[in-house]
């Protein structure tokens, strides 16, 4: 491994790093009031300069802890400086972006995970931010002709044909020049196209969805984490992940094609599917697939008999797309099981499928009370007080939508039990059906009590569509930030919990 100390104690190496950070901001500060150079072009200049820095700390550090330091000290200064409006160079931009605080976030994580475990990994994940983001974001103001946004960000064709482009290149190279330098064993020239190929079109999908300025975090995580799951996946594994990677891309463009998912749903469900996979194969995205497919099923009938467009609460936005799922419900259901998947990827401990499946039995309960609880031919009541209310209206309950949610948990449970049948029991098949089962009530409850309520300003309607806020809507009750989304991840996080603490 390469290590060359500046100075002679750590300490010193790392006043002297963090004085030229300290130096290049002052310096680019200077110039962005005297020559009134352009802030976004300034902020590209310190995040190209920055990056490079942070590139050589695994060269000048022998251990992370001083990265680490520097990385949450400046998480702690951006957020400041940010909110007070200080160091435009670094800050301001056309929109609200906190992309200077996910810069160091990024790094932050970054070394925590592959300091050890992979230094090729950390190295191209910083190349990737540092260099491949700002050609991007440079390329698309100054030839971008064809905006779009997938989920907020405004992108370019130009600036994600760039952003593709220069992740090939950099990832490319650092495979080739750096792998010898931390002892990475000969890549195969294959193998060496597929990892460059893919990674870039990872980094390219995690960019171009973005929201103020999260790119900066997702980029480098996604590429790194590609790079070193990808070089561990077995030789004769190989073919098993392209049938996946092509048949899933298969599945979610007909997904998209019968609006079961959005187009920025489909690219997030083909990325966490890709990353499962790579965390454990067959048996880790049999379960995901199953819940996608069975819920989307239901969704997807539910709406052809018309009942779902008729439910109170559902605004006509809601209806212009019915059960086109996106970024963030994909997400919302699928990135706590996504976060189980890559801890055992990185650990590989085998009890962590079992709260894998618990997470997911929750997300499977939770969906099909709706869906199945939409078929009663009473109303629902409050899981609470027990009131009568609208169908749709969430904290509401059925005898027929409970028992969907009993067996939904049951299915998932069953499906991970057909495919990893050495890790199970009857016992444990119980525990997490139950575990699902009373994920879907905590989201019941959360609906009946501070899940978000907005009264629409054209009906007077109470409504939990989101959307509206922006269109002036009141707050009639709840919690602003805590919206259906929120309420799905916290079901699927509580389900994870428990299965922490009863299956490990």
């Amino acid at each position: 491994m390469p290590f060359v100390p500046l100075l002679s104690s750590p300490v010193l190496t790392w006043i002297a790093f963090l004085g030229a950070i300290f130096i290049l901001l002052g310096i680019t500060e200077w110039l962005s009031a005297r020559w009134q150079v352009g802030p976004d072009a300034t902020r590209r200049t310190v995040h190209v300069i920055v990056g490079l820095l942070i590139f050589f700390c695994r060269f000048i550090f022998r251990d992370p802890f001083w990265p680490l330091v520097t990385g949450v000290l400046f998480i702690g200064i951006n957020l400041v400086t940010l909110r007070m409006a200080k160091f435009k160079s670094m800050h301001a931009t056309e929109r609200v972006s906190y992309g200077t605080v996910y810069f160091p976030l990024a790094f932050v994580v970054l070394v925590a995970l592959f300091w050890e475990r992979s230094p090729l990994a950390l190295e191209i994940g910083i190349l990737v931010l540092a260099l491949a983001d700002p050609l991007a974001a440079w390329v698309g103001r100054r030839w971008g002709r064809s905006p779009f946004a997938l989920w907020q960000d405004p992108k370019t064709v130009a600036g994600t044909g760039a952003m593709w482009a220069g992740s090939f290149l950099l990832i490319g190279a650092g495979l080739v020049f750096l792998g010898p330098l931390f002892s990475v064993p000969d890549i195969a020239p294959l193998q060496l196209l597929l990892t460059t190929l893919l990674a870039a079109t990872v980094a390219t999908i995690a960019e171009v969805q973005s929201k103020q300025g999260s790119d900066n975090l997702t980029v480098p995580l996604a590429a790194g984490l590609f790079v070193y799951l990808f070089l561990k996946l077995p030789p004769d594994s190989l073919n098993q992940f392209l049938l996946w990677t092509g048949g899933s891309g298969v599945l979610l463009g007909l997904a998209f094609r019968f609006r079961a998912l959005s187009i920025s749903g489909s690219l997030t469900a083909w990325l966490l599917g890709l990353f499962i996979f790579l965390s454990g194969g067959w048996i880790w995205v049999g379960p995901m697939v199953a819940f996608f497919v069975l819920s989307s099923i239901l969704t997807r009938y539910n709406h052809r008999t018309a009942a779902l467009p008729d439910r109170v609460g559902l605004s006509t936005l809601s209806r212009a797309n019915p059960g086109q799922r996106d970024l963030v419900q994909v997400m919302a259901n699928g990135g706590i099981p996504l976060l189980v998947a890559l801890a055992y990827g990185l650990g590989r401990m085998e009890p962590l499928y079992l709260v894998y499946l618990a997470a997911l039995a929750g997300a499977t309960a939770d969906t099909w009370a709706t869906e199945i609880g939409s078929w009663s031919r009473r109303p629902p009541r409050d899981i609470i007080t027990r009131r009568p209310l609208m169908i749709g209206t969430s904290g509401g309950v059925t005898w027929l939508g409970t028992a969907g949610s009993l067996v939904g948990a049951a299915t998932l449970a069953a499906v991970g039990w057909g495919l990893q049948p050495q890790l199970f029991s009857p016992r444990l098949w119980l525990i997490i059906t139950t575990i699902g089962f009373f994920a879907a009530l905590v989201d019941s409850l959360l609906g009946a009590t501070v899940q978000a309520r907005y009264k629409d300003p054209a009906t007077g309607e109470i409504t939990e569509e989101t959307a509206l806020r922006g269109m002036g809507a009141e707050l009639h009750s709840g919690w602003s930030w805590l919206d259906n989304n929120m309420v799905n991840l916290v079901c699927t996080t509580s389900a994870a919990l428990a299965g922490l603490v009863f299956l490990i």
